[in-house]
């Protein structure tokens, strides 16, 4: 008998034991299991508020001037951005924009039901997940060889009709400038005008009639040609929507005294008929007004300037001109799209001059603070060792400087036997050739100042591929390459520069 008891006590103990140990068990179970999940929610909401927080202050840079008065659109791109990451609206908790300056904060919140831990009474845990995203500047750059040539790209980019431009912003740094108008009131076509003002004053700019907007009635709902901008002769094809209660007997083009019957090719998505086709283009440069026919039961009906065709054998900094729509209610809102060029690959500029023609200064600028003809000639071989910025003055450096330039290339390049021909062919390129040079891109105006040593600002920089030097004169020319990617460094104070590039940065959460 007292053996039996004692068996009983020990089945009792033991029994308390397991149950002990389950408990423990079951606690780390919750731990390792509920914890792990936890984490992976938190990494999910911290993902999802960092792409929020970075896609409202990437809608910020391209709102613009604009930004302000377009709060919604911003807060709309948190939520979708938010949404694409699986954070539903109902989980957003709190978005804080700040336009003036340049930030976007967002707070998620999940309220997540657990596993295991239910068996230790404790049934969900909240996570939060917070992110800041800000504006910035992109700067910094070193390395450059001291020729301060000149920035053929515009300070400012305006569009729109007569009496009524806005300006335009390039919220990718891609040189795609942007940007909305409203239509004029009146029935008919209307001029879209694109004007560029350079740094010099804004009359040394560039206006071009780019465009053309129909505001209803008109059968004719939208036009197409591509290119808009074409080479002399060139290949360009045009696509045209027609709202009619009939198939219309034919659908015509009519631009610079060509005339070209298009082909019906189905209906748009709007119901509207679509006719396209191809033609060339005019063998002279200008800009061409585009007409469409409409012919309907005999009778022929006009549109246009449904756009224009713009014809050029020469360089233009502005080149293609989107707007859509082409037909529009009046007051309605109107896209534009200008493409700014720049310098062209291949093409040959000035990099120093030999002449004479700004008083004094011959393109060449005094880097690291440094003046003389011997630090000039030691940064020709070298290149700076500052971190130059857009937006940083740099000061020209007076004299032709024949012998310091001659030495300093002479030094620099010596024996190299690469040139344009064999460098930009991928096959024979010379990764090192010493011909290769980054400059400093300024305004004209600093050369323009007369005599003596005059500030200029920074407005971007380029690779050049040296081609010719050491004249008699002091002449460098080279080829262009690319606009280098300016430094990694970056700041939130305004340069006071529309042209420095911008871009988004998470940065700590306050």
């Amino acid at each position: 008998m007292a053996f039996r008891q004692t068996l009983r006590d020990e089945k009792g103990a033991v029994a308390v034991t397991v149950a002990l140990l389950l408990i423990v068990f079951l606690g780390f179970t919750a731990l390792v299991v509920d914890y792990g999940y936890l984490t992976y929610v938190q990494r999910k909401l911290q993902t999802a508020a960092d792409a929020a927080a970075l896609a409202g202050a990437q809608e910020v840079i391209y709102q613009g001037d604009q930004a302000a008065a377009n709060m919604e659109a911003i807060c709309n791109k948190v939520i979708e951005y938010a949404l694409e990451n699986g954070v539903p609206e109902s989980e957003l908790q709190d978005i804080d924009i700040n336009t003036s300056e340049g930030y976007v904060r967002v707070i998620v919140g999940r309220n997540v039901g657990l596993f295991f831990a239910k068996a230790l009474g404790i049934s969900s845990n909240e996570r939060i997940a917070r992110a800041r995203a800000q504006t910035v500047w992109v700067t910094g750059l070193k390395g450059l060889v001291p020729f301060g040539v000149i920035d053929v790209r515009p300070d400012e980019v305006w569009a729109g009709f007569n009496g009524g431009l806005v300006k335009l912003s390039d919220p990718d740094n891609d040189s795609i400038y942007t940007g909305s108008v409203k239509a004029p009131l009146s029935a008919g076509s209307h001029d879209v005008i694109v004007r560029t003002v350079d740094y010099d004053t804004p009359a040394n700019g560039l206006e071009i009639i780019a465009s053309a907007v129909m505001v209803e009635p008109s059968k004719v709902k939208r036009v197409t040609l591509g290119p808009s901008l074409a080479s002399p002769s060139g290949s360009v094809s045009v696509s045209v929507a027609v709202n009619a209660t009939a198939t219309p007997d034919s659908v015509s083009l009519s631009v610079g005294g060509i005339n070209r019957t298009l082909s019906h090719s189905g209906m748009d998505s709007s119901g509207n008929l679509s006719y396209s086709g191809t033609f060339t283009a005019p063998s002279s440069s200008g800009t061409y007004p585009a007409y469409i026919e409409v012919t309907q039961d005999g009778i022929a009906e006009v549109a246009g300037p449904v756009g224009y065709l713009r014809v050029i054998d020469s360089y233009s900094v502005i080149g293609e001109v989107k707007v859509s729509p082409s037909t529009a209610p009046g007051d309605s809102s109107i896209y534009i799209s200008v493409e700014i060029k720049g310098f062209e690959y291949g093409t040959l500029y000035d990099l120093k001059l030999g002449s004479d023609p700004y008083t004094g200064n011959f393109m060449s600028v005094a880097l690291d603070e440094s003046w003389g003809g011997n630090d000039y000639g030691e940064n020709i071989v070298n290149g700076s060792t500052t971190d130059y910025n857009i937006g940083d003055i740099i000061w020209t450096e007076p004299g032709n400087k024949q012998g310091p330039t001659k030495h300093g290339l002479n030094t620099r390049i010596g024996s190299d036997e690469c040139d344009w021909g064999s460098w930009s062919n991928l096959e024979t390129r010379h990764l090192g050739c010493p011909r290769l040079v980054t400059v400093p891109l300024v305004a004209s105006t600093g050369y323009k100042d007369g005599n003596g040593r005059h500030k200029m600002v920074i407005t971007g920089f380029a690779t050049f591929f040296i081609e010719s030097w050491g004249d008699d004169k002091g002449n460098i020319k080279g080829f262009f390459v690319e606009y280098p990617e300016v430094g990694k460094g970056w700041t939130s104070e305004d340069p006071g520069d529309p042209l420095r590039p911008k871009t988004v940065r998470l940065v700590p959460f306050d």
